[in-house]
């Protein structure tokens, strides 16, 4: 099917009146499907990926157009439907209009004009219940995309409150490490998460699944020198640091790849580590602080 190109599927029992379709729609550049019943034209629907208008006779045998269009709703809820009647049927057409599943008859005789025009106008609503289908959808993406960012936005918000809240009440980096990585494995599936440096009194604190991990340390040198995060996979060497000076370096071990935005924001949360660190070099280097002042009193003195 030509891009653009409306479908139209026309249903009608009678040859002599397909026979008429066929030569009308030739007036028109729509791609049009033809069937003899109800039943064909179910399959057929079943099988068509978009169908902009179906046009069928009331009075069919086995199954009538009402009940064929019903039917046709639920398959293909989007296009316009239309029915062909005689006066004596109006009452049950009223009926099934009332229901939804039909947009408008068309009496016969018909007048060829009239009811290109009909179809045209079918057309134009189908137009329309596209664009307001596509509309409502990107909404609800735009919309869900916005819970997604206040929900995670405000859950790291909370997690930096209470980091924060645990370094004003001098909490061991250890209780603070155990928080964090609670939350990193939470957010970003991490399974095993490590720190380096040189300021807490052990080689590295381990947290997670961290068995059988092999740290390079070709990787984690160049990254603690170069001060950049390196990525492999789901292994990630971020390094940390304040005023240009090295205070650590966390790896950690994901369950999946991240992506930009995601590496991003753990790049960001994983900064306040560095507050955590610099804290603590502050506390460690203030006795020798104390006795350089002294030094410089005793000498002015």
């Amino acid at each position: 099917m030509e891009k653009n190109k409306h479908t139209i599927l026309i249903v009608d029992d009678e040859k002599n009146i397909l026979s008429a379709m066929q030569r009308l729609m030739k007036r028109t550049d729509y791609s049009c499907i033809f069937s003899n019943s109800g039943k064909e034209a179910l399959e057929i629907l079943s099988k068509v990926d978009d169908i902009s208008v179906i046009l069928a006779d009331m009075r069919m045998p086995e199954m009538d157009g009402a009940t064929f269009l019903e039917k046709s709703s639920k398959i293909h809820p989007n296009s316009v439907r239309m029915v062909l009647s005689g006066y004596s049927e109006r009452e049950s057409i009223m009926s099934a209009i009332n229901k939804g599943h039909i947009w408008c008859y068309i009496t016969k005789p018909w007048d060829d004009d009239d009811l290109l025009l009909h179809i045209k106008n079918a057309i134009d609503l189908f137009e329309n219940i596209k664009a307001k289908n596509q509309f409502m959808l990107e909404l609800k993406k735009a919309n869900a995309q916005l819970d997604a960012e206040v929900k995670a936005k405000t859950f790291e918000l909370s997690a930096t409150n209470t980091i924060l809240h645990k370094l004003l009440k001098d909490e061991e980096i250890s209780e603070i490490l155990g928080y964090f990585f609670e939350t990193v494995q939470l957010k970003y599936n991490v399974d095993c998460l490590i720190l380096f440096s040189d300021i807490i009194d052990v080689k590295s604190i381990r947290l997670g699944d961290c068995e059988g991990i092999i740290i390079d340390e070709t990787i984690k040198k160049k990254a603690m020198t170069d001060m950049i995060i390196i990525s492999q996979e789901k292994n990630i060497y971020l390094p940390l640091s304040h005023q240009e000076k090295n205070l650590g370096l966390l790896f950690f071990r994901l369950q999946s790849v991240l992506q930009l935005d995601e590496m991003h924001s753990l790049e960001a949360f994983s900064s306040l580590l560095t507050l955590v660190l610099s804290q603590k070099k502050l506390i460690l280097n203030a006795p020798k602080l104390i006795e350089n002042i002294d030094d410089l009193i005793k000498g002015m003195s």
